[in-house]
């Protein structure tokens, strides 16, 4: 058993030694090999970025790389809140969503004749393109109807109760 143990510790102190030994050549292999460090620069002696006025900047308009211009949205028509002669086309308004910004607002419109439902939008064409809304309000909807302002309103009378 003494001769076991005494191997044991034997093996056990040469391999603690040859990473002694192999920490002390890899600092010295280090110290050698590796460049002296330079002076750093201190964060004062750095020049200050020069200040840039509006004409240095004017340079990212004029480029215009993703066609800001021509891609921003239309302004929207001025609301039309007079009351309006109502519109002459076989439509019948089944009901709004109006939002505060009227690019959000959109409309279900049903054409009585060919008794098909479409929901539009501010810009869209309505009855074989004849019609085009330029308004959509809480119960109403505002056409351009062969140059004149027409409106189509919900009819209350029609609507089911729940």
């Amino acid at each position: 058993m003494g001769r076991t143990f005494s191997a044991i510790a034997n093996t056990g102190l040469f391999v603690l030694s040859c990473f002694f030994l192999a920490d002390t050549a890899n600092a010295v292999f280090e110290a050698l090999l590796t460049p002296a460090a330079e002076a750093a620069i201190e964060p004062s002696a750095r020049a200050a970025p020069p200040i840039r006025g509006w004409q240095d900047r004017q340079v990212i308009l004029t480029r215009n790389l993703f066609n800001a211009s021509i891609l921003a949205p239309a302004a929207p028509a001025t609301p039309v809140e007079e009351d309006l002669e109502a519109t002459r086309l076989p439509l019948r308004l089944l009901g709004t969503a109006a939002a505060s910004n009227p690019s959000y607002s959109w409309a279900a419109v049903e054409d009585t004749e060919a008794r098909e439902t479409e929901i539009v939008r501010i810009g869209s064409r309505l009855e074989k393109r004849r019609a085009e809304v330029i308004g959509i309000h809480r119960k109403r909807i505002v056409l351009l109807e062969n140059g004149s302002h027409r409106e189509l309103v919900i009819d209350d009378k029609t609507l089911p109760t729940a």
